[in-house]
This record gives C-alpha cells, structure tokens and sequence, in this order.
C-alpha cells in the first residue's frame, strides 16, 4: 500500500520538478530587451503589444531617467492605439526626465493626447511649454499654428420666435419741436432791416 502511494506521486514530483528546472538559469528579460521588442511591435503597427512591453519594462526598471524615457515611449504607443487618455497620465509622467529634448517631445505628444481627447485649450499650454524649452521645435509651432486656427464656431442666433422684441421707439420730445426765439442778436438785425407795416408795433 505504500508502495503504491510513493509510486503514484512520483509522476507529480518529476512534473515540478522539471518544471522548476525550467526557470532555473534562466536572465529574466532586462527593460532594455523588453523597450526593443516594443519598439519593434510599434513599426510593425502592433501598437497594443507594443504598449503591454512597454508596462513590463517599466515593472523591471528602477533608474528615474530611464522610467522617464519608457513613460514617453509608453504614451507614444498608447496615443498610437488610440488611447489618448493613458497616454496623457504616460506623457505626463515622462516630464519628470531632465533631458531637455526628451521634455518637448514629451509636451508635443501631449499636446496631441489633449487635442484628441477635447481640451484643445490644454493642449495650446503644452505646446507653449514646448516653445518655452525650445523655440525652434518646428512640430510644435505648426500644431500651435493649426490649433489656434480651429476657433469654435460663434454661437447660433435663436430662432425668430425666441429673439427679444426689438426696443420700442423712442417718443418724439414736443419740447424739441417747439422752436427756439432767435437769440437776442439776431432780433436786433431783424428789427433794424425789417420795416414795420404802419398799425403794427416792432418787437
């Protein structure tokens, strides 16, 4: 009986067993080898895959800068998937970096999450950041450019049946209609070259 007790778990020691052996020896894949693959899944239009590496080499990656960078290259994949707002809470992340030239893309490709999830006026402020850190990004100044181009339309007039009555005229003032006697001056002229008809006295 005991015997066959040992017999029957011994198939189940061996399976974890070589199961065990199997992760033995084995590098766990470095944020590096991860950030290429991602980098390959993106080229080749798999932008979701490209997001899932991009997690996991943030999971193995513990330098601030390097986070930094994988925060960009996750919110490029994202907004390339067409999830502007991950990629926002991403890109936001990446302006953590110091390096200069890795801020202002991390602005412009912002700009694009905002412009795409509605916020356009959001989206105007990152691209002036951008500017603020280099002047002469051409992508930003021509995002800026068409941003500003795209006003909302000016509000539609009601209907005529909801538009306010126009203010009624003004009553004419009969102090305004009486005339005015001629000024003291010009009386004096009158009564000068004015003859007066006999029976009638001059003013």
């Amino acid at each position: 009986m005991r015997e066959r007790h040992s017999t029957a778990l011994w198939p189940v020691l061996a399976a974890l067993a070589v199961a065990l052996g199997a992760n033995v020896g084995l590098p766990a894949q470095s944020p590096r080898s991860l950030a290429a693959r991602a980098q390959g899944a993106l080229l080749r239009g798999e932008a979701e895959q490209a997001v899932a590496l991009y997690r996991s080499a943030l999971q193995a990656e513990s330098d601030p800068e390097r986070r930094a960078l994988l925060q960009y290259d996750l919110g490029t994949a994202q907004l390339a998937a067409k999830r502007p707002g991950d990629a926002r809470e991403a890109l936001l992340l990446a302006l953590a970096a110091s390096d200069t030239p890795l801020r202002v893309r991390a602005y412009y490709n912002l700009a694009h999450a905002l412009a795409a999830g509605g916020d356009r006026d959001k989206a105007m402020g990152a691209l002036r950041e951008a500017l603020g850190l280099d002047p002469a990004c051409r992508d930003a100044a021509l995002l800026y450019e068409w941003l500003l181009r795209q006003q909302p339309p000016p509000p539609e007039p009601p209907p005529p049946d909801q538009q306010p009555p126009p203010p009624a005229p003004k009553p004419p003032d009969l102090l305004e209609q009486i005339p005015t006697p001629p000024p003291k001056e010009l009386q004096d002229q009158v009564r000068e070259e004015t003859q007066t008809p006999p029976g009638m006295k001059p003013w």
